[in-house]
């Protein structure tokens, strides 16, 4: 079953607003606009845009219209780290090597957390960042491309993944999971130690509103990494 029109409308909005081209503070087109864009009634996009509001991602002002809240980017700068300045920090010189970026079906689980239908696709991005040429982090990510369309022209090959979402997909909240593994075969080829290895695992899910921009799952060879989190409020 497909979803109401005021929730695909929401959508819609939700991924301009993750792509800039609403910024916060912004003013949003008034609602007979929006209204001849999407082709639909008025009151289809008030319920778009009161979804919006409640999620606190757009402010409405009486004679003014409707805004970008400005609150719905600041928890980009606040809480997630740049891996490129966490390497500089422990003295060392940062590297980075894109190993795939494709567009794929994601596992079942992430699947549901980005609310795709059956056969639907997101971004699968997997890189290995470097410390002085060793091996730092490898990280495994798959971006909800509803939420972000751009990431799917995104040029990985220079930016990494993470440095790119940090500029360009504010988000409003985020989660975190920390558990101890062992390192898979690609895992352990990409960090440099054996099999099953013991390794550190930190996935984190970010969302606009109520929609996931993405989830990543960051493995760290085990005895080598210290991990500390700053704030997750915006």
């Amino acid at each position: 079953m497909s979803a109401p029109k005021y929730k695909r409308i929401e959508q819609a909005l939700l991924a301009r607003i993750a792509a800039g081209e609403f910024a916060p503070g912004d003013p949003i087109p008034n609602e007979a606009d929006l209204a001849e864009e999407y082709g639909v009634t008025r009151p289809t996009i008030g319920r778009a845009l009161g979804a919006l509001v409640a999620q606190g991602l757009v402010e409405r002002r009486r004679r003014a219209g409707s805004r970008v809240a400005v609150r719905a980017a600041v928890a980009t700068r606040l809480s997630i780290p740049l891996v490129r300045e966490e390497v500089r920090a422990a003295g060392a010189r940062y590297g980075y090597r894109l190993l795939a970026a494709e567009q794929a079906a994601p596992p079942e689980a992430v699947a549901a957390l980005f609310g795709l239908e059956p056969g639907g696709v997101a971004m699968r991005t997997e890189a290995l960042h470097l410390a002085d040429d060793a091996p730092w982090q490898l990280e495994r990510r798959w971006i909800n491309l509803a939420t972000v369309p751009a990431a799917a022209a995104a040029p990985f090959e220079a930016i990494s993944p993470n440095e790119w979402l940090v500029r360009a997909a504010p988000y409003t909240r985020i989660g975190h999971r920390i558990w101890a593994d062992l390192a898979d075969r690609d895992a352990a080829r990409a960090l440099g130690v054996r099999l099953r290895a013991a390794v550190l695992c930190v996935e984190r899910t970010t969302w606009m509103g109520d929609a996931a921009v993405t989830q990543v799952t960051m493995i760290h060879r085990g005895p080598d990494y210290r991990l500390s989190f700053g704030d997750a409020a915006p």
